[in-house]
């Protein structure tokens, strides 16, 4: 019969951002019918999901890297771990939390700006992705009036139509926080053809 284990956490936090959450527990199992353990994750006092399904026997550790602090809060981080052999399982061992801070990002303006005219009337603008930013806008200039653009989350590319032919466009961009937005990148110009 398998025994049931206690969990002892240790937590660390790797800077500027990201959490480590290293687990260790004691196997208190000595028969050769044991065959893994399930190690489970709740978020926030929601529900426990299951982040390793399956480790083998024996093993008496395991590392989370994906637990992090959000910009929007403070994230909880609650493990707990039981082990299994062919025919059973143990009840869950004692529950572990550890809360990582809210992240507050340095409020950068996204990099790599690019613009080229694909038609006449249509103008293609990419920049590189940022990390935390809640959307992107875009500032276009022509003939000495402005339009903002606004553009999702992640978004890293975008098609600006319905444009004047034969005409200087000017683009520049810049990251939205929830924290507030960043300043605008470089500006770069695109003539479109007649």
């Amino acid at each position: 019969m398998i025994k049931s284990l206690i969990v002892l956490l240790f937590l660390t936090i790797v800077p500027p951002a990201f959490g480590q959450a290293n687990l260790t527990w004691i196997d208190n199992n000595t028969t050769p019918s044991e065959t893994g353990f399930v190690v489970e994750r709740q978020l926030n006092g929601g529900a426990f999901t299951v982040l390793a399904a399956s480790l083998a026997a024996n093993i008496v550790s395991y590392t989370d890297s994906t637990a992090v602090g959000s910009t929007a809060q403070a994230n909880t981080y609650c493990y707990r771990v039981k082990t299994f052999d062919a025919t059973q399982q143990t009840a869950y061992s004692n529950t572990a939390c550890k809360t990582f801070s809210i992240i507050i990002p340095p409020l950068n303006p996204p990099t790599g700006l690019k613009v080229s005219a694909i038609s006449p009337t249509e103008v293609q603008i990419s920049w590189n992705d940022s990390p935390y930013e809640t959307g992107i806008q875009a500032e276009r200039t022509a003939n000495g009036q402005s339009k903002i653009l606004d553009y999702d989350m992640n978004q890293v590319a975008a098609i600006d139509s319905g444009l004047r032919r034969n005409t200087w466009h000017e683009y520049r961009v810049r990251n939205l926080y929830d924290a507030g937005t960043s300043t605008w990148s470089n500006r770069v110009k695109v003539k479109t053809p007649r």
